[in-house]
């Protein structure tokens, strides 16, 4: 009797393992994950001085202005020299909505602070990105990109993009 209700145990615990696992594989997004990723691919472009890197990195909206290729380089000369900083800070907030079961919409700001160079100068830096948008996919990607250096000055990377607003059916 006591086999046969340990086996019970096992079995649903596994079930329960199973069924869980299953919920999260691919609905779920860590933007603490997402977010830290992104800013760690950002700085290794910034250093690099790669402008198509920074540029892929934006949303396919953004990469409709005229204005984005002239602002990516002139931020590349604003950031001077290579990142420096072993483990950057990496702060990261987000929102997010589900409809049955499914994130509908994701986005994240994120703060990278303390950034020191070869070049013996600090930044901060700040973005903004949609993770998932199901009705604008077109704004999946960075939006913006802040950086400020040690005294202040404030370089700007594209423009905060607002998704538009949902309505329930």
């Amino acid at each position: 009797m006591k086999r046969k209700t340990i086996l019970y145990e096992i079995l649903i615990m596994l079930l329960l393992a199973f069924a869980i696992g299953g919920c999260y594989s691919e609905n779920f997004i860590s933007a603490d994950v997402e977010g830290d990723k992104m800013g760690k691919e950002l700085l290794g472009y910034l250093s690099e001085n790669d402008a198509d890197g920074v540029k892929s990195m934006f949303c396919d909206r953004a990469k409709e202005s005229s204005e984005l290729d002239r602002q990516i380089d002139e931020a590349l000369e604003f950031f001077e020299g290579a990142v420096i900083t072993d483990d950057p800070h990496i702060l990261v907030n987000s929102g997010a909505a589900m409809n049955k079961g499914k994130i509908t919409w994701m986005d994240i700001g994120t703060s990278i602070d303390e950034i020191k160079t070869d070049e013996g100068k600090s930044f901060e830096i700040g973005f903004n990105a949609y993770l998932v948008c199901s009705q604008e996919k077109d704004i999946v990607g960075l939006s913006v990109i802040y950086i400020t250096n040690e005294d202040g000055e404030m370089f700007t990377i594209g423009k905060y993009i607002e998704k538009a607003p949902i309505h329930a059916d």
